[in-house]
């Protein structure tokens, strides 16, 4: 079996995970907050996803991100990148600049998405794909939290060719100790674009990283990452990416994110964004 072989394998496994466990919520009804502790025996009932619990469900620990946040609650989040791009065989850097604006509504085990953007290289100025997306997380053993999920990516940017694309996302984290994580997951996307110049593809990513909470509000990540590129003659990305959260107040938190890809002479990126709990 050949790697693209191997590769649409692992996709169809992923989706199959995917639509599995976004159909299975009624199996944890007898844990309402996901604590691990039994609704008949849990004395502090409804208590944040992420917080760990001692064994009558009561908070023992805060650690929150905002994926993690209470219920009914909605963050808008303010982002801008830069990255550029220099190809083994090319004398100019390509410098890109983006922007981006992002709802999360997080409904009990739910998060409702949207994101959209504009983009500037190249003395050019464009505006981003819109995506909206749709996740759950669950807890099916003590420690391990999983976030199947699905996205529509809607072809606002225009370019030749452009279409909807549909995204298929399985992520995991699991709590090695009180305030270390460490954390994974595959996306699949099914590519509807057209381009008649170069062959395309539906690219997958797998990650795998190692995350730890310095304190109830600072957090820090390492990961690597394996990414296909839509266009099917380009050889897969290795990237390395930090990133860092900081919740300033607890309406306002701010985070940061540099990656590196290993592969390319330069190929690197560094984002900023600042988020604000609307209620």
């Amino acid at each position: 079996m050949n790697l693209s072989e191997r590769i649409e394998m692992s996709s169809r496994i992923a989706l199959f995970v995917v639509l599995s466990f976004l159909t299975s919520g009624a199996a944890f009804a007898a844990d309402h907050d996901l604590d691990g502790v039994p609704d008949a025996i849990d004395k502090c009932p409804d208590t944040p996803f992420m917080n760990t619990v001692d064994a009558s469900g009561c908070t023992v620990s805060v650690l929150l991100l905002p994926k993690d946040s209470a219920n009914d609650t909605l963050i808008v989040k303010l982002g801008y990148g830069y990255s550029r791009d220099e190809e083994q065989n090319e004398n100019e850097i390509d410098k890109k600049h983006s922007v981006t604006v992002r709802l999360n509504y997080y409904r009990d085990d739910w998060l409702f998405s949207a994101r959209t953007g504009g983009l500037s290289y190249d003395n050019l100025h464009a505006t981003s794909d819109t995506t909206l997306k749709i996740a759950k997380r669950f807890k099916p053993i003590k420690d391990l939290r999983l976030y199947p999920g699905f996205a529509l990516k809607f072809p606002t940017r225009k370019r030749q060719g452009n279409r909807t694309d549909i995204k298929f996302y399985l992520s995991a984290n699991y709590s090695l100790s009180s305030d270390t994580t460490v954390f994974g997951g595959y996306t699949y996307t099914i590519n509807r674009d057209v381009n008649d110049t170069q062959r395309l593809q539906n690219p997958s990513t797998f990650y795998l990283g190692l995350g730890h909470f310095f304190s109830d509000t600072f957090y820090a990540d390492f990961s690597v990452d394996l990414t296909q590129s839509i266009y099917a003659n380009v050889p897969i990305h290795h990237v390395v990416t930090a990133s860092i959260f900081y919740q300033v107040t607890p309406r306002l938190y701010l985070t940061s994110e540099y990656s590196h890809e290993i592969d390319s002479q330069i190929h690197d990126s560094l984002g900023f964004s600042i988020g604000y709990y609307l209620w």
